[in-house]
């Protein structure tokens, strides 16, 4: 969601919104979009509920939800379906801790904010937590191999660095 999109999304539609605040800048961003997913997935047929983030940093946050720092870790709110007047954005009151927790927690959340609607929480949330077990592995995984070849980049321009110097004789006057 942008902000030029965000009220007709968020605020007039005919659904309950599951809706992350994020900062693209925090080396979690990656891993809370995998979760959010997961949990999209994982309430895919609640027709009732519709999931979304927003940037911070790209996108005007109405004071209504209360972030006063935009560069702070995800926040997600839960908005229910209401006249836009109403809607009222219920945050998650919890500490995000280990990403491997996060989709219990989100669902454990909209669970308690629909509890009109009949859904089977038990099922979907062992199925979330172990996919979020699977994904995050190989998502830690990917990470790793990307920052290893990052590093090897580096060496191979520091040592190509070396050789041109070395050609140049910049190390001519050096005793070694």
């Amino acid at each position: 969601v942008v902000w030029k999109t965000f009220r007709e999304s968020v605020y007039r539609t005919d659904k309950d919104v599951l809706l992350e605040l994020y900062s693209p800048y925090r080396p979690q961003h990656r891993t809370h979009l995998m979760v959010l997913e997961l949990v999209a997935e994982a309430l895919g047929n609640l027709s009732t509920l519709k999931v979304a983030r927003m940037d911070t940093a790209n996108n005007y946050v109405l004071p209504e939800f209360g972030l006063k720092d935009k560069e702070k870790a995800s926040s997600f709110y839960f908005l229910a379906v209401a006249p836009e007047k109403h809607r009222r954005p219920r945050r998650l009151a919890t500490k995000l801790g280990r990403p491997e927790e996060l989709p219990a927690q989100l669902l454990r959340f909209v669970h308690r904010e629909t509890r009109s609607q009949e859904w089977d929480f038990q099922d979907r949330s062992a199925w979330a937590n172990q996919e979020a077990q699977r994904r995050i592995r190989r998502l830690r995984a990917l990470e790793k191999d990307y920052e290893k070849k990052m590093q090897d980049e580096w060496v191979q321009k520091e040592m190509e660095e070396f050789e041109r110097y070395k050609r140049l004789g910049k190390f001519d006057n050096l005793n070694i």
